[in-house]
């Protein structure tokens, strides 16, 4: 199944969960996404919607990676974290697609 942004939920882009960095790379061209965790209510997110959401900027972010470059960064911001943004079920998921589906591209996370 293909997915294009056109089919993403607009009100998981509209929480201001995630973003690449406006410069786009760190210092040895990685391509760089920031997720922005206080902006995540577990209980007002779909669990479907957010996973396809995750799904399409990791592939996203994979056809960032310039040329000879394997790896991205991933910054977890986690200032204003609560209750309410801890989603077990889904980093569980997160991780699993990290670890299974992605492993080369994550070159470090940073929290």
């Amino acid at each position: 199944m293909t997915l294009f942004a056109q089919d993403l939920d607009r009100s998981i882009s509209e929480a201001g969960m995630f973003f690449f960095l406006r410069d786009g790379y760190d210092k040895e061209n990685r391509p760089v996404a920031v997720i922005l965790i206080r902006n995540h209510d577990k209980y007002t997110m779909d669990p479907t919607l957010l996973r396809r959401f995750c799904v399409f900027h990791m592939e996203l972010c994979r056809r960032l990676v310039p040329p000879g470059v394997e790896t991205a960064t991933v910054v977890f911001d986690l200032e204003g974290f609560g209750m309410k943004n801890m989603d077990l079920e889904f980093i569980q998921f997160l991780l699993t697609v990290l670890g299974w589906c992605a492993p080369r591209l994550n070159n470090a996370l940073y929290t």
